[in-house]
């Protein structure tokens, strides 16, 4: 980045060198530095990372995506391949562990951390939530390694469970926050030296001030601007994105369509995918981005990956391009990630942009592939993301491949293994309104028994429209099918309220664990198992409880 866009932040790079210190002496720390777009949060984090290699730290970076593009575990995936240590992380999970996988993560990490381990989680507001987790798994321990992690993210950008997920991260104790605040008018007028190389006109600086609220990003935009064009203090921009396209209409009209082309590709591209994209040849892509380059609209790292220099660049690119151009070349760009199955989470993004041409079959298949993916790699968090996105699909195919109700149960596991049972609930209920709506009683009764461990009625509110659901599903099943009605009536004692119970009979948790063992079916004898513990609530039932425990 940019060298002068650092003006300002000494007081913020020294604390967090006083920590990189500390960490040295084996007190790890997290940092959650948050602030608007444009504060400068990435350039502190570049310095931080430079003052660590020059004290041989080992340093590693991942990137939070916007958009859907991106798979499951994505920065963490960046920060093993910086550790040479992917191996088989984040691979099909044969036991189902999270822990285990999350625990060896962090084994891995702890390794790394014996000379000191510095890592940095950019753009943490975009982050799959399952990402943030493993991140919360690691706050917990950190203070006992060589190790300093750097969180960057926007506050405001954070939806509600990822900010459930971050103020967990902040409690702990090795955990501090650091928001930076807006440029002082000196530091502006320091900014301003830097990048015009001269001292700056005091109605530029009076304009360039109010127009930027002290936030670097846009002033230096702003000053860019003044360089490049001679602009006047009177005339410039009122908005940052304003300011980015005047910046942009002084490239050449190939420059420029070229970043618009990349937009689609997202924050990141190689020359060879957006000459792909663009049917150009890759020689003539690097010659526009060369443009780009010397204007600090991109920057590169080493000869391979370019980016846009800043996010807000990429959206103001992305926003030019026609709805019709966006669509044929989100299609474009689905075409280079087919048949690539790590990159089935971007060929689904793309093709679901492009879905009104024509491509929502295919869009729903890839969306479908990617949640599997997600569900295998214990990622749940994302596979709920892509059943929903399925979701969105299924209503612009007049012939689905899979039923609605299908995916909404699919969703609702996934949910319910996320830890989001609230909303899992709403899933099923869904789900459970369209199969009384059609009369499909395995429908409404596997609706009835996603939920599963809401054994007080008067502790859980969700007991209660749990327990109508299983009454509903019993008339309508009548007793046609033995697994659904054996996990039925165990949910059904599950779920009902323990004072309303009389006499202590256990008749119906009893008459379930007959059909269920009768059926092979485990699921339902586990489920059956569970209600007889929950109805054997007397002392005299104790070594029935006791065997039932056993098996």
């Amino acid at each position: 980045m940019h060298r002068a866009a650092f003006v300002g932040r000494e007081r913020e790079l020294a604390a967090l060198g006083g920590l990189l210190d500390t960490a040295r002496r084996g007190h790890g720390s997290l940092v959650l530095i948050d602030g608007e777009p444009g504060m400068g949060k990435t350039a502190l984090a570049n310095k931080v990372v430079h003052r660590a290699r020059e004290q041989g730290w080992v340093t590693a970076w991942g990137s939070c995506h916007e958009g859907e593009g991106a798979p499951a575990y994505w920065p963490w995936i960046q920060i093993l391949h910086d550790l040479d240590s992917v191996g088989d992380f984040f691979t099909e999970q044969d036991d189902g562990s999270r822990f285990r996988l999350f625990h060896e993560m962090i084994e891995v990490l702890r390794r790394s951390s014996m000379e000191g381990l510095l890592i940095v989680l950019d753009d943490l507001h975009w982050a799959d939530l399952v990402s943030v987790r493993l991140l919360l798994i690691l706050a917990a321990e950190i203070a006992e390694h060589r190790m300093l992690v750097l969180g960057l993210y926007r506050r405001g950008d954070l939806d509600s469970h990822g900010n459930e997920v971050l103020s967990a991260v902040a409690r702990e104790r090795a955990t501090s926050r650091l928001t930076l605040d807006g440029l002082t008018r000196d530091e502006l007028e320091r900014l301003a030296e830097t990048t015009l190389e001269s001292r700056p006109e005091p109605a530029l600086m009076r304009a360039v001030e109010s127009r930027s609220e002290g936030n670097p990003f846009y002033a230096l935009e702003l000053l860019r601007l003044v360089r490049e064009t001679g602009t006047g203090g009177l005339g410039l921009p009122r908005d940052v994105r304003e300011a980015i396209g005047r910046r942009l209409d002084i490239v050449s009209p190939g420059t420029r369509q070229l970043l618009r082309v990349a937009s689609v590709l997202g924050r990141e591209f190689t020359a060879g995918q957006l000459a792909e994209l663009a049917g150009e040849p890759v020689a003539a892509v690097l010659g526009l981005l060369d443009e780009a380059l010397a204007r600090d609209l991109a920057v590169v790292d080493g000869s391979h990956t370019f980016r846009f220099a800043h996010a807000l660049i990429q959206e103001v690119a992305y926003a030019e391009l026609p709805l019709l151009d966006r669509q044929w070349l989100h299609q474009r760009a689905a075409a280079a990630f087919d048949g690539d199955e790590s990159a089935i989470d971007a060929f689904a993004h793309h093709l679901r942009q492009a879905a009104s041409l024509g491509s929502a079959l295919e869009a729903l298949t890839a969306t479908l592939r990617a949640a599997a993916r997600a569900r295998s790699q214990l990622a749940y968090e994302h596979a709920a993301f892509q059943f929903r996105q399925a979701l969105e699909l299924w209503p612009l195919l007049s012939d689905p491949p899979v039923a609605e109700h299908e995916l909404l149960l699919d969703l609702a596991r996934c949910q319910l293994r996320s830890g989001a049972v609230a909303d899992a609930w709403q899933s099923c209920h869904a789900a459970a309104e369209l199969g009384l709506a059609t009369g499909q009683a395995a429908v409404v009764a596997d609706a009835a028994t996603v939920i599963r461990g809401t054994s007080n009625a008067n502790a859980n509110p969700l007991c209660g429209g749990i327990h109508a659901l299983c009454r509903q599903a019993l008339v309508l099943l009548d007793g046609a099918d033995p697994v659904r009605q054996a996990k039925v009536l165990a949910q059904l004692v599950i779920t009902r309220d323990a004072f309303a119970v009389s006499g202590g009979s256990s008749e119906m948790s009893e008459r379930a664990l007959c059909i269920a063992e009768a059926s092979g079916d485990l699921d339902a004898r586990f489920l059956a198992l569970q209600a007889r513990q929950v109805e054997l609530v007397h002392p005299r039932h104790v070594l029935e409880r006791l065997s039932i425990g056993e098996r």
